[in-house]
């Protein structure tokens, strides 16, 4: 999923940093500033809600966009990662060549202060989808 986003997501504007795992992804986040954090549920280490809970009460860096881009689809997993704070949730299979697209989506709608709408739509079709 890293290479894909590498690859991809250049051609989408971002610039693109890796973390190999949650405490390589805490540690790159205190040093530099971004825009936007991709996390995936399960990393080695610690997962990525466990990052995100980090990141949250961390002073700074508890407003850091962040999304979820994780193959854990189950209504649960997508609830919760809503719930600690993440603007958005894609599982797997996505298509690597619209994720640039979705992200900045994302990121307009953070900037435009319709976080919560893009939250709601998304749990209910994760219900939809649980159904």
């Amino acid at each position: 999923m890293r290479l894909l986003c590498r690859v991809n997501l250049p051609f989408a504007g971002f610039e693109v940093v890796e973390a190999s795992d949650g405490e390589k992804a805490l540690s790159l986040l205190r040093e530099e500033e971004f825009d936007l954090v991709l996390l995936d549920v399960m990393m080695p280490g610690m997962s990525g809600f466990e990052v995100l809970e980090r990141l949250r009460r961390d002073p700074g860096r508890d407003e850091l966009a962040i999304v979820f881009l994780s193959a854990r689809a189950d209504e649960e997993d997508i609830r919760r990662g809503f719930e600690l704070g993440a603007l958005d949730y894609v599982t797997k299979p996505f298509d690597p060549l619209r994720l640039g697209e979705h992200l900045h989506d994302v990121l307009r709608a953070a900037k435009d202060g319709d976080v919560d709408r893009l939250r709601r739509e998304r749990l209910r079709e994760a219900a939809g989808e649980a159904s």
